[in-house]
């Protein structure tokens, strides 16, 4: 029989939506916002090969 997760700790409803805003903050509003720009997470990163080479 497989093994129940841990019940999650209990919390308030404040708090909740606290650390529901907190990840929004990091990680929705910049994806927003890069939609919005028409751009992409790896604009702007140079390549780690930028020349092409044989493969071994």
């Amino acid at each position: 029989m497989p093994e129940e997760p841990e019940p999650l700790p209990a919390r308030s409803w404040r708090q909740a939506r606290t650390e529901d805003i907190g990840w929004a903050r990091e990680y929705f509003v910049p994806w927003v916002v890069r939609r919005v720009r028409h751009q992409s997470s790896g604009d702007g990163i140079a390549p780690k090969r930028p020349n092409g080479g044989p493969l071994r």
